[in-house]
């Protein structure tokens, strides 16, 4: 079985979610598992990270693969 194939499997399992940090001068932004506690790793910042708009999990799957270099 493929990776690709694989992740998709398993992502399916889960929801997603972009997050996007509050601070005004911070540009902290990720996407992950939705109901995370996530805390902003800019230092001096004072913001929160707050969850944004839906990923798909399909979207995940191809940001996991190009991150990981797999085909």
């Amino acid at each position: 079985m493929s990776l690709r194939r694989e992740l998709t499997k398993h992502y399916e399992e889960y929801e997603f979610r972009h997050y996007r940090c509050t601070g005004s001068r911070c540009g902290f932004e990720m996407d992950g598992i939705a109901n995370l506690d996530i805390t902003c790793p800019t230092a001096g910042c004072c913001g929160q990270v707050t969850p944004r708009g839906k990923i798909s999990a399909k979207r995940m799957v191809d940001d996991s693969v190009e991150y990981f270099g797999h085909p």
